[in-house]
């Protein structure tokens, strides 16, 4: 089941997991689709390397801890407006080093839908859409590479605009005393039979 981003599925004017090529292609120089706390483009994989992974766990994670979104990977933006496509591979490999990233790189590990788009004119490429609910075992932490300093292995981002913000103590305080109250309101809740 692919979550549900209201806004992202009125500009398409579908859900998320009946996509085509052609419908994300044509976002290119669309106003209405630029960058935004639930939408951002990238025009390639992240880099293999440390800095690599930590820019998509944060990414990941900042959606998450805001009101989740959509990534879009294979696609160039200019001012945060769709402006060129740039197909990328959508090779099972690429698929595994995403989710070991997520999983490795995010605590708790963020819930996430990869969705590949194929290229109708080049097979085995197109976009990759990563889908992030907002997630309630928020917040997610980004742990830093085994290259940096210890003082900075945890760090919480959430999307503020087409930006990423750092969450402060108290942000982070307040998310866990909400994250933890949902759960003791949901047990609470009596128990239908």
């Amino acid at each position: 089941m692919v979550t549900r981003l209201g806004r992202i599925e009125g500009l398409f004017g579908r859900r998320l997991d009946e996509l085509d090529y052609r419908a994300i292609a044509e976002l290119v120089g669309s106003s209405d689709a630029a960058e935004g706390e639930d939408l951002d483009y990238k025009q390639a994989h992240y880099r293999p390397d440390d800095r690599g992974r930590e820019e998509l766990a944060k990414d990941i994670a900042a959606f998450a801890n805001h009101m989740g979104g959509l990534l879009i990977i294979g696609m160039a933006e200019n001012n945060g407006v769709p402006s060129k496509v740039l197909d990328v591979d959508l090779d099972d490999a690429r698929l595994r080093h995403i989710r070991q990233v997520i999983v490795s790189n995010t605590a708790p590990p963020v819930p996430y839908e990869p969705i590949a788009v194929h290229n109708p004119a080049a097979p085995g490429t197109g976009f990759l859409l990563l889908v992030v609910p907002r997630s309630p075992a928020g917040p997610h932490a980004v742990t830093a590479p085994a290259s940096r300093p210890s003082k900075d292995t945890l760090r919480y981002p959430r999307r503020g605009g087409s930006r990423t913000e750092w969450l402060t103590e108290t942000d982070v305080a307040t998310a866990y005393r909400a994250r933890f109250a949902a759960a003791a309101e949901r047990e609470q809740r009596p128990r239908r039979h």
